[in-house]
């Protein structure tokens, strides 16, 4: 099994901004028509544990597109105060 890994610079070389645009307008369409499946977000909330944030899981299938991932996210907003990160992300894509 082949893993491709890309960063933000590979992503911005590959895919302009009007271009992401016009897919997240293709995409909301989509889940207008019933073509995307996007269940409920799950949260982790980590501050009943002492940490000041959470991480949520954001599955997805777009049907038309024949695309299934995950986009995972933490939140920490004191991070701002130590001049770090306040969310940081990965998705993940599957081929279904």
């Amino acid at each position: 099994m082949d893993i491709l890994f890309l960063g933000k610079k590979e992503v911005e070389s590959l895919v302009s901004m009007d271009d992401a645009i016009q897919v997240l307008e293709e995409m909301f369409a989509d889940f207008g028509n019933g073509l995307v499946v996007c269940p409920p977000k799950l949260v982790m909330d980590l501050r009943p544990h002492g940490i000041e944030g959470w991480i949520n899981s954001m599955p997805a299938y777009l049907k038309k597109a024949g695309i299934a991932g995950t986009k995972s996210v933490n939140v920490h907003y004191t991070n701002a105060a130590k001049k770090l990160p306040t969310t940081m992300g990965i998705v993940i894509l599957n081929d279904p």
